[in-house]
This record gives structure tokens, C-alpha cells and sequence, in this order.
């Protein structure tokens, strides 16, 4: 018995379509493949900037973090911490402002602060490490080059402060363990 060839009329005319309209057919498939690219771009830049406007935010405020609080007490910063869904509590004090005359112009604090504030407020140790003693100090790299000190951990800094708005005093540290940028 003889197999019987079955006319397809719908694949006979696409391929006839496509031989004669060959130019056309090949502009077709460019356009979709452009506009498949230009919109994986538009996609791929669309996110780059809104990530990096999260970014800009955080850094405009000075951390990275879901919360921040002040004035609390001990006990309460410990009761929020003790919180389940709490991670990570990163504390911080500010002693008071650097009055120094080379830093007119320039805000600098000076600032007690724990390693997990330090992390999230931009100001995590490049070189060396955060503070441990009473005498160790760590500064930005713009604040050294206002004092003219040279950027090398054990360097001494004599810093003339006022303690909140009180007093004026000075502190002579030495050994900065750390070279952050703000």
C-alpha cells in the first residue's frame, strides 16, 4: 500500500511567504531583537538607579539602618535589643565637637561608638582597627589632612573640644587605629 502525501496548505505558504519576502522578513526580525535588547537595558538601568538612589539616601542620613532613636536609656535601648526580631543594636555617644582652628568650616564629632554603629554609619574601619583604649582615636581621612597629619596608624592628634555645649578641653590621643571615609 501506497503512502499518501497530505497537503499541508499552512507550512506551504509560510515557507513561500519567507522566500519571497526575504529582505522584509529579515528587518522584522531585526526590529524585534533591538527592541528585545532595548528593553533589557531600560530594565537593567531602571534598577541600577534605584538602587543606588536607596544608597544615596542612606548615606544622607548617615547609616543604614531600619531605625534609628535617640536620648534612650540604657534599659531601653537593652529592652529593644532583647526583641526577637531586633538582629543587630549598634550604639553610639557623641563626647562633643573638635574646635581645633584647622578644622573651621568641617562638622567633626567626637564620638563613642560600637563596632555594629560603625558599620552601618559609613564609618567602618579601611586600615587598622576600631578604637580599644583611652588613647586611641580613628579619623577620616579629610579630618587628618586638615590637621596635617600624615595618613600612617600612630600618628599622635591633639584635638581641642567642647564636651556637648559645656567646657572646652583637649585631648591628646595617639595611635588612631583606623582611616575611615564619611
Amino acid at each position: 500500500m501506497k503512502k499518501q502525501s497530505i497537503f499541508r496548505p499552512i507550512p506551504v505558504l509560510t515557507k513561500r511567504m519567507f522566500r519571497t519576502n526575504r529582505g522584509r522578513n529579515l528587518v522584522a526580525i531585526l526590529a524585534i531583537l533591538l527592541t528585545t535588547m532595548m528593553f533589557a537595558t531600560l530594565f537593567t538601568l531602571t534598577q541600577s538607579m534605584s538602587r543606588n538612589l536607596v544608597e544615596m539616601t542612606f548615606r544622607q542620613t548617615g547609616y543604614d539602618v531600619q531605625a534609628s532613636m535617640r536620648g534612650l536609656t540604657e534599659e531601653q535601648a537593652d529592652l529593644i535589643a532583647d526583641h526577637p526580631d531586633v538582629v543587630e543594636l549598634g550604639r553610639s555617644i557623641v563626647l562633643g565637637l573638635a574646635e581645633n582652628q584647622q578644622l573651621t568650616g568641617q562638622s567633626v564629632e567626637i564620638r563613642w561608638a560600637n563596632d555594629a554603629y560603625a558599620q552601618h554609619s559609613y564609618a567602618a574601619p579601611t586600615t587598622g582597627k576600631m578604637p580599644q583604649a583611652a588613647d586611641e582615636i580613628a579619623l577620616d581621612t579629610s579630618t587628618l589632612d586638615r590637621l596635617g597629619i600624615p595618613h600612617e596608624l600612630g600618628q599622635t592628634v591633639t584635638l581641642e573640644w567642647r564636651k556637648g555645649l559645656g567646657q572646652p578641653g583637649l585631648c591628646r590621643c595617639g595611635d588612631p587605629r583606623r582611616h575611615f571615609h564619611r
